[in-house]
């Protein structure tokens, strides 16, 4: 079971983590793996799989012009690509609820729990 301590912990690290991608504010997210909610083993943010992103204006585009021109990947996406061991058992703090697409990626990878947060508070909890 993961304590309000260590869930704390995670949280202000993805408060830091999301803070790395270059995607527009309010479109910043993170998710970070972990054993037994203690030990980091991978971070992952909204980001391009490789260097800069070309895009830098998608804060100026629709919602359905953004999903056209946007190469980004998800957090969760990038959390599991960067993991250096096999992510069945570890768990997953993620800065906002996983759309679903990425939770059910996240539970494909064998990711025991999901933990997120919404408002600076720990809302969701998800266990498969």
């Amino acid at each position: 079971m993961v304590t309000e301590k260590h869930k704390k912990r995670m949280f202000a690290l993805c408060d830091l983590v999301k803070t790395w991608s270059e995607c527009p504010e309010g479109r910043q997210h993170a998710c970070i793996l972990t054993i037994d909610g203690k030990w980091v083993v991978s971070t992952g943010f909204n980001g391009v799989l490789e260097g800069d992103c070309p895009e830098k204006t998608c804060n100026t585009y629709t919602k359905a012009k953004m999903i056209e021109v946007c190469m980004a990947l998800h957090a969760e996406s990038n959390v599991v690509k960067n993991s250096p061991i096999p992510t069945k058992g570890l768990i997953a703090f993620v800065s906002k609820e996983p759309c679903m697409d990425c939770m059910d990626l996240l539970k494909a990878f064998g990711i025991k729990e999901v933990h997120w947060q919404e408002e600076k508070s720990i809302r969701g909890f998800h266990a498969f």
